[in-house]
């Protein structure tokens, strides 16, 4: 019965919320791998960031992404999406944090920037999404959504893509040791 209880528990605190505001990271455009694996020095890859709106759609975002290693670098600039319609953006992806804001309202997942990468370290790590932290920090990762003001919401980093790792969704907060530790 205990087992059944943290099961639905872990299911339960792993979903996201039924409006939600998602930015997520993918290895290919159809948000089906979110791992990549690089055997050899100077191996290559490319990842994508993705905006997942809720019903009330996206309008801009803030965020910013973190690289899992100092071995791990941008080939060129990122590449954005032209159909993502990215009007406005300031910052930097990997640094203090981007902002972008868009000439019209999302209200379907889309790609918006993507990255080639080159690695010299292959030590298994992962990028996250993290709210941003220049030129103010922020508590959390803001989105504006479609309403009439573009109101600030709060977004979420769906998941972590693994380099030379698995996949994290989630946070650690909802993490299946946090869970199981709830409950001993």
């Amino acid at each position: 019965m205990k087992r059944i209880l943290l099961t639905i528990a872990a299911i339960a605190l792993l979903a996201a919320p039924a409006n939600a505001q998602l930015i997520s990271l993918w290895a290919d455009l159809e948000m089906s791998e979110c791992s990549v694996t690089v055997e050899a020095m100077a191996g290559t890859f490319t990842f994508y960031v993705f905006i997942e709106p809720d019903s009330r759609g996206i309008f801009g975002a803030e965020f910013k992404l973190v690289n899992p290693s100092t071995g791990i670098f941008v080939v060129d600039v990122p590449f954005a999406n032209e159909a993502a319609d990215i009007k406005v953006s300031g910052g930097s992806y990997f640094g203090g944090g981007i902002a972008l804001g868009f000439g019209h309202c999302h209200e379907d997942p889309i790609w918006v920037a993507g990255f080639n990468m080159i690695a010299y370290d292959l030590t298994p790590g992962w990028f996250e999404i993290l709210p941003v932290t220049e030129p103010v920090v922020q508590a959390t990762i803001n989105v504006a959504i479609c309403d009439e003001a573009h109101s600030k919401q709060e977004g979420f980093a769906y998941n972590q893509l693994g380099y030379n790792a698995d996949c994290v969704y989630g946070t650690e907060e909802t993490s299946w040791g946090a869970i199981k530790s709830m409950m001993d």
